[in-house]
């Protein structure tokens, strides 16, 4: 059996994706009409006080979630929830619903919701291969916009840098095969990912 995994402690969503998915049936124009009644807003804070948010559960802090993506300028990239609350002098909750509403529901974020601990083990274990988990990305057009999570351009580097080199988790080798032959194999891929004499 095997698994994958980004090496980073961060995930990355659309913002919305943070909400209860009631707030979504109807689409994207009835979902935003939603999130700009008071009620609603109300409804959303005790649902998160109760059981977190709707794809990671709690979340130690809204300093733990961040702006990458911004399409309409509703918020900095870069910046924190609990920045933009401060910055507008507003509840959290609000500045999430504003910015969402803004941004016609394509703000996308990344968020600390793992355990680097976690991270680590499942690092240095040797079922687990590594991939990215990204899309496509460049540094320049629509997709070079905003600051997208790390694992786009990072994640092979970070596992042979920082989990096998700087904390020996695992051998180099080990490393490389995770995202190589291992990730071949998994697939089925009999002539990928293995050097062979010639």
């Amino acid at each position: 059996m095997h698994g994958d995994q980004y090496p980073y402690d961060w995930a990355s969503n659309p913002l919305r994706f943070l909400l209860p998915t009631w707030l979504q049936e109807g689409g994207m124009a009835t979902m935003l009409e939603r999130l700009a009644d008071p009620y609603v807003r109300s409804r959303i804070r005790q649902k998160i006080a109760e059981v977190g948010f709707n794809n990671f559960g709690q979340i130690e802090s809204w300093a733990d979630i961040r702006i990458a993506i911004s399409p309409h300028g509703a918020a900095e990239p870069g910046h924190t929830i609990e920045e933009i609350a401060r910055e507008r002098r507003c509840d959290p909750l609000d500045a999430v619903c504003d910015v969402i509403i803004a941004d016609k529901g394509a703000t996308r974020i990344v968020v600390r919701s793992m355990s680097e601990d976690d991270v680590r083990a499942i690092a240095a274990d040797p079922s687990a291969l590594v991939g990215s988990d990204g899309t496509c990305v460049v540094p320049y057009g629509v997709t070079g916009q905003g600051k997208p999570h790390p694992r786009f351009y990072g994640t092979f580097p970070r596992l042979i840098g920082h989990y096998a080199r700087d904390l020996g988790l695992l051998t180099l080798p080990q490393a490389i095969a995770k995202m190589t032959g291992g990730a071949a194999s998994a697939l089925g891929l009999a002539d990928r990912g293995l050097l062979r004499e010639g």
